[in-house]
């Protein structure tokens, strides 16, 4: 998964930040968070392997707070970076047609990066 440019605009000093978002229980689920890598002004991340395997992503808190209502949250503190939380997709199912995902793209500054 590729996406243009070298940062998101949403820039976040908690480490732990909180998303919450309205959606089915099954979708809330299927969440996953990935850190992407900077590289030639846009960024990177890896959902599946060449083979299909699906990478784990990054621990998170998933937590229904109201009808419909998930919370997600980092097991533990984010490093600075650029991040992005995505709804999982059946293994290999790149490899049979092409897959459009919802990115919800993130940059963690962390506590003492310049306002």
């Amino acid at each position: 998964m590729t996406i243009p440019g070298p940062s998101s605009q949403l820039m976040i000093d908690e480490l732990r930040p909180v998303f919450r978002a309205s959606v089915e229980r099954k979708v809330a689920k299927s969440m996953r968070l990935f850190r992407f890598q900077q590289k030639e002004g846009e960024r990177r991340g890896w959902i599946e392997t060449e083979v299909g395997i699906r990478r784990p992503g990054i621990p998170m808190n998933i937590e229904e707070i109201g009808k419909g209502v998930f919370q997600f949250q980092p097991k533990k503190p984010l490093k600075p970076g650029e991040y992005g939380i995505v709804k999982d997709v059946k293994p290999g199912s790149w490899l049979l047609r092409p897959t459009r995902f919802r990115v919800a793209e993130f940059t963690i500054r962390g506590p003492s990066a310049e306002k």
